[in-house]
């Protein structure tokens, strides 16, 4: 249960010794879909494995980098609600706690407004570790040199997820060229799943999304996305594979859903610290993010989250090149 109480524009809550600060906070509001199973990335039938991930050991800047002495007194968490706050409150929770135990480090978890304002937050170094979006990793990088990959997440055995544009199980689209004239919704456009992809997806195809269709809208988060088309609101929506185990938290009816198009596979999450985040706090960070996994009782507790967790495991920058580019194929149009 999360007990908040707005202070100075902020909404703070006390939940397992941690310090949670929700930035302009507001809480969005039987079977897995078939459809939408069937289209699902290979390992997700969830063996326990997590840890046995082989991907490069992560590659540290060094050389005109820089980092503080000594450690932190509180290590300040940053996250996305990319399904919103409360629920990316709760998934962070029972992890932080974790980590505060097996490092000896203080965390205080930060919820950022959005996407923007993560990415801002670590570059004017407001806070410290942070779970970054595939698309925002790209682009903090691009700016921040310095910033330190340390471990990438998995689930299910999968470093990757996939990009979906879903409908509704009775629409007659058959393929995303069915959509002309019709209503799509994508989420942030700084996110991968909900917005870099499919954007790409369709561009590749010769489909300029606001000359293609008759209506194109944006969302904060993919819920809000989601909920457009459950509500009818638009005719398709571009989000995340794994969306709707958060939706039915939510309350959204999401079982006369399908998949229309997959629009790619995406690099999980990455935790970074910030640039100038000392070494050793950041080594005891990654050790206890990679200690963290699903084939442990302790392990499946910790990540028994709204979104399927299977830990995290070391990686390089290069494992993020498919964000990049098309991040570059974007960008030559114009966009971002």
């Amino acid at each position: 249960m999360l007990c908040c109480a707005a202070r100075g524009g902020r909404m703070t809550a006390r939940c397992l010794g941690l310090t949670v600060l929700v930035l302009a906070c507001g809480c969005d509001p039987h079977d897995a879909v078939r459809a939408v199973r069937s289209h699902e990335e290979p390992g997700t039938a969830g063996d326990g494995k997590e840890g046995a991930v082989a991907v490069p050991a992560p590659a540290l800047p060094a050389g005109a980098c820089s980092y503080d002495s000594q450690a932190p007194e509180v290590v300040r968490f940053g996250v996305t609600p990319y399904v919103g706050s409360e629920m990316v409150t709760r998934q962070f929770e029972p992890i932080l706690a974790h980590l505060a135990r097996v490092t000896g480090l203080k965390f205080t978890m930060i919820v950022a407004r959005d996407y923007e304002d993560l990415l801002r937050a670590v570059l004017d170094g407001s806070v410290d570790v942070v779970s970054f979006s595939p698309l925002l990793y790209v682009e903090a990088k691009e700016t921040q040199p310095c910033l330190q990959l340390l471990a990438m997440q998995v689930s299910s055995g999968a470093t990757f997820y996939s990009s979906y544009i879903l409908v509704q199980e009775d629409a007659p689209y058959q393929s995303v060229e069915d959509l002309a004239g019709k209503r799509i919704a994508f989420g942030s456009t700084s996110s991968a799943s909900g917005y870099l992809f499919p954007l790409a997806f369709l561009l590749d195809r010769g489909i300029v999304p606001e000359e293609f269709f008759g209506e194109v809208r944006f969302a904060r988060e993919h819920l809000d996305a989601l909920g457009m088309l459950v509500k009818r609101e638009v005719d398709a929506v571009a989000t995340f594979a794994r969306v709707l185990q958060p939706a039915r938290a939510a309350g959204l009816d999401v079982n006369n859903l399908r998949v229309l198009a997959v629009a790619g596979r995406v690099p999980f999450d990455a935790v970074c610290a910030r640039a100038g985040f000392p070494q050793e706090s950041a080594a005891l960070v990654q050790k206890g993010l990679l200690g963290l996994n699903g084939a442990t009782p302790e392990g499946r507790r910790v990540l028994a989250g709204v979104i399927e967790l299977g830990g995290w495991v070391m990686t390089d920058d290069s494992a993020y090149e498919p964000v990049r580019e098309r991040l570059r194929r974007v960008r030559a149009r114009g966009d971002r």
